[in-house]
């Protein structure tokens, strides 16, 4: 295991980050413009949300083999991680519901006792006389920071885990993709 230097990336690495931004923007631009799109038009089409949401979701996970393949030195492309994916997408989708059922009720009863305590504490400033905007805005952070600080981590770990099962399962137990002309042929044995 070699750490990262921040200050100093290597090509793979930027290559890592620049393409979780590139889809990541390329999903939430594709959202935002067909949202802005049917709101100008008419509001019924935004109804066409719901049919991209789902076909976003697929086409994410399709694409999702290449992070651990550019973590563990292969060099695969988008396509070739679309082609990797066949049979797994509603597989992965699924696994990584169930894992994070129990963190999710866990987090609905933390939200649902924060709110209650929040609600407390508001009330006790208020008739304390603390003005109720700072009030308000300090007691949201409260609840919200654990939300950000562990919630978000931990259900990103839990992809990552499912993600890496599956990626680790089909380099296993499938033939390689044909080598991209535009990548080379790929790095490693087939075991990583």
């Amino acid at each position: 295991y070699e750490p990262i230097k921040p200050f100093n990336p290597k090509k793979s690495e930027l290559a890592f980050i620049g393409m979780g931004i590139l889809i990541f923007m390329t999903v939430f631009m594709g959202g935002f413009i067909l949202g802005f799109s049917a709101a100008l038009i008419h509001p019924a089409l935004m109804a066409l949300i719901l049919i991209f949401i789902p076909a976003a979701v697929i086409i994410w996970t399709k694409l999702m083999f290449y992070f651990p393949a550019k973590a563990t030195g292969r060099h695969i492309s988008l396509k070739q991680s679309f082609k990797m994916t066949t049979g797994y997408v509603w597989k992965m989708i699924a696994s990584s519901f169930l894992a994070y059922l129990k963190l999710f009720f866990i987090m609905i009863a933390f939200i649902i006792a924060a709110m209650i305590l929040i609600a407390g504490l508001a009330y006790l400033a208020g008739s304390l006389g603390l003005p109720q905007s700072i009030t308000n805005i300090t007691l949201g952070t409260l609840m919200t920071l654990p939300l950000v600080a562990f919630f978000q981590p931990v259900f990103t770990i839990i992809w990552v885990t499912v993600l890496s099962n599956y990626y680790q399962y089909v380099m296993q137990n499938e033939p390689l993709p044909e080598t991209d002309p535009k990548t080379g042929p790929q790095t490693g044995d087939s075991n990583d």
